[in-house]
């Protein structure tokens, strides 16, 4: 008896040995799923974090900037001129017929930079069959603007029309003398005064400049919204 006693008991020790590897194994294997599950939400959770701060940052770079725009001098468009503007795009145009002449203005913004002092802008005038092109940049520090380029167009549409074609038109016509050159004459300053006489005054390059800014603020406000719609 003693030794079949002896014998269960080793098989039952077998059997407990056996059962206790098996619970380890499965406890084992619960650790790892577990440990799996929490990487995987580890995983998950910082990228969940990153577009709820992305997003928070964003509205809350919002909010700044719609305060700012409130504070932002808007003015009238000269009278006699037309402007137009497609939300989103980065520049924007004025025409005007006056006096046998086709004007146009294209000022053109890209970075952020509403505190910007010198704007660049062209204007474009079709007379007697002949389209020239005045590259022109106004500055606050002096209320003026300088010349710094001008060319002419035989074919108005190169010059203003906003298509492939008129593109290239564009970048294969004569780009127009060095401006330096031209300072040691008198044709830059006669180029002014004749823009002058026909509207193109600091006053209305000054008009250029503000609006320059406030459309870029809008466009840059349009971005952050955009930007916190993604990162919802």
């Amino acid at each position: 008896k003693a030794t079949v006693s002896v014998l269960y008991c080793k098989k039952k020790k077998k059997k407990n040995r056996f059962y206790l590897k098996m619970m380890f194994s499965r406890i084992a294997c619960r650790a790892g799923v577990r440990g799996m599950m929490r990487a995987g939400a580890m995983q998950i959770k910082p990228a969940a974090m990153e577009k709820r701060w992305l997003s928070g940052a964003c509205g809350k770079e919002l909010e700044d900037e719609k305060a700012f725009f409130e504070e932002m001098e808007k003015p009238d468009v000269p009278e006699g001129w037309m402007m137009s503007y497609t939300e989103g795009s980065g520049f924007f145009r004025m025409t005007k017929s006056a006096g046998g002449m086709e004007m146009l203005v294209d000022c053109e913004f890209k970075a952020h930079d509403t505190e910007e002092d010198s704007t660049g802008f062209s204007v474009i005038i079709t007379r007697n069959g002949v389209t020239a092109d005045f590259t022109l940049r106004y500055a606050e520090a002096s209320g003026s603007y300088t010349v710094e380029g001008m060319t002419t167009y035989t074919n108005r549409s190169s010059a203003t029309e906003l298509t492939p074609q008129a593109g290239v038109e564009r970048d294969n016509n004569y780009e127009g003398p060095c401006i330096e050159d031209l300072e040691k004459t008198e044709v830059v300053e006669k180029v002014k005064d004749f823009l002058s006489a026909n509207g193109i005054s600091p006053d209305f390059a000054a008009y250029v400049h503000k609006t320059a800014q406030v459309l870029e603020q809008k466009a840059y406000m349009k971005f952050l919204t955009d930007l916190q719609t993604f990162a919802k």
